[in-house]
């Protein structure tokens, strides 16, 4: 599936905001009685951005530290998903059944023994696509974007700034910047690595992003072991 751009796109596509519930619920009802190919397919979407949302707030929040291991996750949890989905049945209720999909991906990542969390070096970076474009769909107003650059004023060099600006005020992709700015589109994304991980640094970035992720603030250091004890006491109902 294509990543997201921001949160409208997505809203478009399955024709309601990602987090009404509701609307969740009436497609996916409407989808049991009638099988429809398009219902399936939105249903998909949804699903695909929820979980990507899911880990993306666990890699930001640094319980996940490895971009390709994020990814990896994702789809796993979605696979999962498209297997299972046909298996629900009315009663089921498809926001927290993705929810304790996710819980499960994540604990069984935990338990490998080889586990190793890194960054994932600047020149593997994708030219069109790194978690910077998932952290900047959720800065997505006048104050959250006033507030993040204040934060990070002093920390980017005037060219960063410049591509940041480029990114979450002018909606540009790499290609576009690097067209803009007379470079080319790896140096774009090396720049945009950097700004990340300069985002993903800042705890009081970290702090807002949670905020307009879930409403309420997560500890940037929540241990492994609390994930443990929260996942078992779900699963044992």
């Amino acid at each position: 599936m294509d990543q997201p751009v921001n949160h409208a796109d997505i809203e478009k596509q399955i024709g309601f905001p990602l987090d009404r519930e509701d609307k969740l619920n009436q497609l996916f009802l409407s989808w049991l009685d009638e099988k429809k190919n398009n219902q399936l397919d939105k249903l998909q979407i949804w699903a695909y951005h929820w979980i990507r949302r899911y880990f993306f707030k666990k890699f930001i929040s640094f319980e996940i530290r490895s971009e390709t291991d994020t990814e990896a996750l994702i789809s796993s949890a979605f696979t999962k998903f498209s297997a299972s989905l046909c298996t629900l049945r009315r009663g089921h209720r498809l926001q927290p059944w993705v929810n304790l999909i996710c819980k499960c991906v994540l604990l069984d990542f935990f338990k490998k023994d080889d586990n190793r969390c890194s960054f994932q070096p600047v020149e593997e970076v994708d030219i069109e696509y790194s978690f910077i474009d998932d952290l900047i769909a959720e800065i997505d107003s006048r104050e959250t974007i006033d507030r993040v650059f204040k934060e990070l004023n002093g920390m980017l060099s005037e060219e960063q700034m410049k591509i940041l600006q480029l990114k979450i005020i002018d909606q540009k992709n790499n290609r576009q910047i690097a067209e803009i700015m007379g470079c080319d589109a790896k140096t774009v994304a090396r720049n945009s690595f950097y700004i990340f991980r300069k985002m993903r640094n800042s705890k009081n970035i970290i702090h807002l992003l949670n905020e307009r992720l879930d409403g309420q603030p997560v500890r940037q250091n929540d241990s492994v072991k609390k994930l443990f004890i929260f996942v078992s006491i779900l699963m044992m109902g």
